[in-house]
């Protein structure tokens, strides 16, 4: 098992502590900047009021994030079982059969898995509880650090103390310490946010009482976890054989404390000797207490990413790796040092915009690009492969930025779809096994035809698909179990893989992180969370929900007005698209998100499309029913959009659904159906231009 496999094995859990934290930190400062009160104690009043409320909800955040861990930890310990068996179990078996082993009566590594999946769910058990109250610690701090700010900046002009002491006291029995202005509480509160930040959330205190974070502890525990479900699964099922001696591995970047043992053989127990292996030479090998073995940061320890190769008696040879030298191997070594404290100043600097919200400035949007300018800058001078997965940032929330102007059409030029640089395509474990072998093969054959942008969502996002269905029936994605469920299109005029691409670029619209602003999202979120209405999917922050793209689809909406407005013009499009009635299904569901086209009669029918009930869900169910319509208009309109009625607010918000399905659209036909994308470029220019310059990052190593 290689360091990287270890990686992959752990980086679910991992990852999901690392949005736990996010969702945790950025909720905080929700609570923390709701008040407007520039009266520093009338703030703290409303604040501290809301302790219960943000205990209720960060409750739920975590059992909503951490509902399916104990199955997670007990699947991650027993993948590593299975490797562990799967590479020596045969082996071993052989020799039982020659001779050479006791054959077992059962198989003690099954114990293994349920004692290390115990002690680990123990742990993080602990980690929940801990994340929960230094949350809430972290909320009081933020409170105080935000009075201190204000009192402060108040203007001090007694000229003596007595005068100041008499002052103070009359003040607080006033019970109110300062009264400043508005300028005075942005300062303060942008203060008081980007300490907690700073700060992050305790998740283990150990036992010098020294304070990790919650991703910094989990990710130590699990992937020790994980390498010991693979270590005592070898040494136990050598102990059931009846095997004692192993070799220890051999990999780039070895720790100091582990490079002196790469190679060499040792005993489980604490002899020593020689052992005739498979080559007819004898071996010497010492006892594993000679070695760091034990230690922390040893042998098989903490973050370690060595294994043991069991040697047996006259079949096994002993196994042949590059050894770096010493210094070679602390130079790797300490890039990937580099690189992870790299990756933690991106995701630290898009967390701080994330918990701004609307205080976020220019200079914090800066502070992004250049961590990833230093990111590139590394990568390009050390070669090594950039992750990233581990700088996002993964909420329920958008990021902030400026409000889109684009309402007019604009017809730009197209740029190319078919230049490809990317050679290699990588189709991860669960689109493997929904697509089977034969599937596999054409469906890589396919992506190996598709633009570069395309590769490079699957390059860089598939392996993180958690599940892949094929069913009967309609295709769906699922965004809180990142699962994709297809079935195969059998319709005249496109492929039979429309619906995977389709639901793939859900998935990937989903799970992309960009640098443009959501300051829509944010802002009708915000309405959402005052007062605690059921917001729908549609407001993640998603591409296809980021300014730009929404500015795009709003500039084509307005290009093929005149389907509306013309009943020739609504003939003269309807008998165009249905030239391919297959093939532009695409474009035939994004007019019935602007135009209600499967609601029509006559000329004006299209028959794709998700019809009314879909697109206007989040309108019914977040604004209709609620009765906040006024404030949405009032936002809108703020936004530049013409919002004068609930029929205008309406079609805003079905904008939202358009643009995901349209997104996706454009992601599948541009897979499979390239010869449909002639329809995208006269329909939706805006669209299709805004996704190729938000994918082109993809491509170009950007963010």
């Amino acid at each position: 098992m290689t360091p990287q496999r270890i990686a992959d094995i752990s980086e679910p859990i991992e990852q999901l502590y690392s949005d736990l934290t996010d969702e945790l930190l950025i909720n905080i400062a929700k609570h923390l900047s709701r008040s407007t009160a520039t009266w520093s104690a009338l703030h703290e009043i409303e604040t501290l009021e809301e302790m219960g409320q943000l205990t209720q909800e960060n409750i739920e955040i975590i059992n909503t994030y951490v509902a399916k861990m104990p199955q997670e930890i007990k699947d991650a310990m027993n993948e590593s079982r299975l490797e562990a068996l799967g590479e020596i179990e045969q082996k071993l078996k052989e020799a039982a059969e020659k001779g050479y082993l006791t054959t077992p009566v059962s198989d003690s590594t099954v114990d293994v898995v349920q004692a290390l999946s115990n002690q680990a769910a123990e742990q993080l058990n602990l980690v929940n509880q801990t994340m929960l109250n230094t949350s809430l610690q972290q909320y009081q701090n933020g409170i105080y650090e935000f009075r201190r700010e204000m009192e402060n900046a108040a203007p001090k002009t007694i000229e003596n103390e007595q005068q100041l002491e008499l002052a103070q006291h009359e003040i607080d029995i006033a019970a109110g310490k300062t009264v400043t202005g508005t300028e005075t509480r942005y300062n303060a509160m942008r203060k008081a946010i980007r300490s907690l930040n700073n700060a992050g959330i305790v998740g283990y205190y150990d036992r010098a009482n020294r304070a990790w974070t919650a991703e910094a502890y989990v990710n130590m525990d699990i992937r020790t976890t994980v390498h010991n479900t693979y270590i005592q699964s070898v040494q136990t099922r050598q102990q059931d054989y009846g095997s004692d001696v192993f070799q220890v591995s051999a990999h780039a970047g070895a720790r100091p404390l582990c490079y002196p043992y790469q190679g060499k053989l040792y005993s489980w127990s604490s002899s020593g000797g020689y052992i005739r292996l498979g080559d007819g030479k004898q071996h010497r090998f010492e006892p594993i207490g000679t070695t760091s073995y034990g230690e922390p940061a040893g042998l098989f320890g903490i973050n370690c990413g060595h294994v043991p190769y069991p040697m047996i008696p006259n079949v096994s040879e002993p196994v042949k790796e590059d050894i770096q030298t010493e210094e070679e191997n602390t130079k790797q070594y300490q890039e990937s040092q580099k690189q992870r404290a790299l990756e933690r100043q991106i995701r630290y600097a898009k967390r701080n915009v994330e918990m701004l919200g609307n205080l976020a400035t220019d200079a914090d949007r800066d502070r992004i690009k250049q961590a990833q300018a230093n990111m590139r800058a590394f990568i390009q001078e050390t070669g090594r492969t950039r992750r990233y997965d581990r700088e996002q940032i993964v909420t329920q929330r958008g990021t902030t930025g400026t409000k889109p102007t684009a309402r007019t059409p604009i017809t730009p030029n197209i740029t190319p779809v078919s230049a490809k640089t990317i050679d290699k395509i990588v189709i991860s474990d669960e689109l493997s096994k929904s697509l089977k072998n034969a599937g596999t093969k054409e469906y890589t054959e396919i992506l190996e035809k598709a633009p570069d942008r395309i590769k490079a969502l699957y390059n860089n996002l598939a392996d993180k698909l958690r599940s892949v269905h094929k069913k009967k029936g309609n295709g769906y994605y699922t965004p809180s179990e990142k699962s994709i469920t297809w079935s195969e299109r059998n319709y005249d005029g496109t492929s039979k893989w429309t619906t995977l691409a389709h639901e793939y670029g859900h998935f990937a619209d989903d799970m992309s992180v960009d640098n443009y602003s959501h300051n829509e999202a944010d802002r009708v979120n915000a309405l959402l969370d005052k007062y605690k209405i059921d917001i729908l999917k549609p407001l993640r922050n998603n591409l296809s929900n980021s300014d730009k793209f929404l500015a795009a689809v709003r500039a084509d909406k307005e290009l093929n007005r005149v389907f509306e407005d013309s009943k020739e013009k609504q003939k003269e499009i309807t008998t165009d698209l249905l030239k391919n009635r297959n093939g532009t299904a695409g474009l035939q569901d994004c007019f019935d998100g602007w135009f209600h086209t499967r609601e029509l009669t006559g000329d004006g029918f299209l028959p794709w499309g998700h019809g009314d009930k879909y697109y206007n869900r989040f309108y019914k169910r977040n604004v209709k029913d609620s009765g906040k319509l006024t404030e949405l208009k009032e936002i809108y309109n703020d936004l530049g959009l013409k919002a004068e009625n609930k029929h205008d607010v309406a079609q805003i918000c079905r904008d939202y659904e358009t643009a995901s399905e349209l997104w996706a659209n454009i992601t599948g036909d541009m897979t499979c159906n390239e010869n449909v994308l002639k329809y995208y470029e006269k329909y939706t220019p805006n669209s299709l231009q805004a996704y190729i310059e938000i994918t082109e990052g993809l491509i170009n190593a950007t963010d």
